[in-house]
C-alpha cells in the first residue's frame, strides 16, 4: 500500500484504474476510487475528449480542454494520459498499462472496445488479474444494448419523466442527466466489490454495469405501485401521505421553504407558526383526506401566509415546532451552510487553470481515514511522461519512437 499526497494510507492505496469513461457517471465512479486512495490514469486524447472538458462553466468565462469546473467535479485526484487509442502505437503503450493495473472501467457503447481490437480477452492477455468494468447505457447484451444515449435518455426509459411535472401538464424530467447521479454508485460500488473478490477468490471478474437498470432500481417505490394497480401520476411535488407537502413562496425576490406536514399534531403546530386560528379552527382540515381533498385552496392560504416570512426565519420557526422545514437553497447558500461547512462537505482544491477552487468531498466518513480529493483535475495528457517513464518504465528513446508513432496526440 501507498500513501497518497497528504501522507495518509487510505483503503484502495496501490490499487490502479485505468479510467476510460467520458462524462458524468463513469468519471463519479472512479474519482470515488480516487478519493479513497487509488490512483485512477484517465485515458484521452484531443482526437476523443472528454465531453464534460468542453462544458460550461469555465474558468474567466474562456472555453478551454483545461478550464471546465464541470470537469473538475468529477475528475479531480485523478492522473492524464494522453493516449489516441486510434493508433497501434497508443495501444501498444496502453497494453503496458492494462499489464502494471488492477481495473479498467471504460463507457464506450458496446462493440466500440471490440472494434479497437480491445475485447476482453485481450485485455486479458496483457494480464489475467485485470478487472475489467463496462458501463453502458443499457448493458452490454439484449435487443437494446448497442443503443446511445445519456442520462436524459435513461429518465425517460425508467419512468423518471412518466411522473415528473405537474398534473396534467406535459412530463417535465428531473433535473439534467438525472439518472447519471443516482447510477454511478452502483458501479462504484461493483468495482470494490470485484477488488474484494479476487483478493478472497483469485477471481477477476468482468463487470456488465447498466446505467438504465441502475436507475430503475432507484424507482422501486413507483414500480411496486404499478404492480398493485396503482400507476404513479405526474402530480408536481404532491404527496399522497402528507399535506401540506410542498415549496411555499416566502418574503423577497423568488424565496421558498419545502414543508411536510406529517400528522394532525404538525398541522395545528403549522397553523400556530402561520398565526391563523381560522385554519386551524376549520373542520375540513382536520384529516389528512380532508386536506388533501382541498388541496388547492389549503395551498393558496398557505401560501399568502408564508410569503411574509423570510425563508430563513419561516424555516427556523417550523423547525422549532417540530415540523419537517427546509429553505430552498440556491447553489451558493451550500457554501456557507454550517451543517455542510462543520462535515466539511466542500474541499479546496489548487488548479493551474482554475485556482483555488471547491470540490464536493464523498458523501460519507470512515473514521480513521482522511479521504481526498487533495489535488484538482488533471491537465489534458500532463501525466503523460510521468506514467511512461515511472510507471512503465519506459527510456526516453522509447518514448519518443510511441510519440513518433502518433501515440500521444
Amino acid at each position: 500500500m501507498t500513501a497518497n499526497e497528504l501522507g495518509n494510507v487510505l483503503p484502495l492505496s496501490g490499487v490502479r484504474v485505468i479510467d476510460l469513461t467520458t462524462t458524468i457517471a463513469g468519471p463519479s465512479a472512479t474519482r470515488l476510487l480516487a478519493d479513497f486512495g487509488a490512483e485512477v490514469i484517465k485515458v484521452e486524447s484531443e482526437t476523443h475528449l472528454d465531453t464534460s472538458r468542453l462544458s460550461s462553466p469555465y474558468a474567466n468565462g474562456v472555453q478551454g480542454v483545461n478550464s471546465s469546473g464541470y470537469f473538475s467535479a468529477y475528475n479531480a485526484g485523478k492522473r492524464s494520459i494522453s493516449l489516441n487509442l486510434s493508433s497501434d502505437a497508443a495501444i501498444e503503450v496502453l497494453a503496458l498499462l492494462v499489464a502494471a493495473s488492477d481495473v479498467l472501467v471504460e463507457s464506450f457503447a458496446p462493440g466500440v472496445m471490440e472494434r479497437r481490437g480491445l475485447t476482453d480477452e485481450r485485455l486479458r492477455s496483457w494480464n489475467p488479474s485485470l478487472i475489467i468494468a463496462h458501463h453502458s447505457l443499457q448493458g452490454q447484451t439484449g435487443p437494446r444494448s448497442r443503443q446511445r444515449g445519456y442520462g436524459q435518455l435513461a429518465s425517460a426509459m425508467t419512468g423518471w419523466f412518466d411522473i415528473t411535472g405537474e398534473s396534467g401538464q406535459d412530463p417535465v424530467g428531473p433535473y439534467s442527466a438525472f439518472t447519471d447521479f443516482v447510477a454511478w454508485p452502483i458501479l462504484a460500488a461493483s468495482v470494490v466489490l470485484a477488488l474484494e473478490e479476487r483478493d478472497l477468490r483469485g477471481i477477476a471478474a468482468t463487470i456488465d454495469h447498466s446505467h438504465v437498470e441502475s436507475s430503475a432500481y432507484f424507482a422501486a417505490p413507483e414500480l411496486v405501485s404499478a404492480q398493485l394497480g396503482s400507476p404513479p401520476l405526474r402530480d408536481g411535488n404532491a404527496e399522497s401521505y402528507a399535506w401540506p407537502s410542498d415549496t411555499f413562496p416566502c418574503a423577497g425576490e423568488d424565496q421558498w421553504c419545502a414543508i411536510t406536514v406529517a400528522d394532525e399534531g404538525c398541522w395545528l403546530a403549522l397553523c400556530t407558526v402561520l398565526g391563523d386560528e381560522q385554519l386551524s379552527a376549520d373542520p375540513r382540515y382536520h384529516s389528512l383526506a380532508g386536506r388533501l381533498a382541498h388541496r388547492e385552496e389549503l395551498g393558496r392560504a398557505i401560501s399568502s401566509l408564508t410569503s411574509k416570512i423570510q425563508s430563513r426565519e419561516l424555516e427556523s420557526r417550523l423547525r422549532e415546532a417540530g415540523i419537517s422545514a427546509g429553505r430552498v437553497y440556491r447553489a451558493q447558500d451550500l457554501f456557507v451552510d454550517d451543517q455542510l461547512a462543520f462535515r466539511r462537505v466542500f474541499r479546496q482544491v489548487d488548479h493551474p487553470v482554475l485556482g483555488s477552487h471547491a470540490v464536493v468531498s464523498p458523501a460519507y466518513s470512515l473514521s480513521g481515514v482522511e479521504s481526498g480529493p487533495v489535488k484538482g483535475f488533471p491537465l489534458l495528457g500532463a501525466d503523460t511522461e510521468h506514467i511512461c517513464t515511472e510507471i512503465l518504465q519506459l527510456s526516453a528513446e522509447v518514448l519518443a519512437s510511441f510519440a513518433e508513432r502518433g501515440a500521444f496526440e
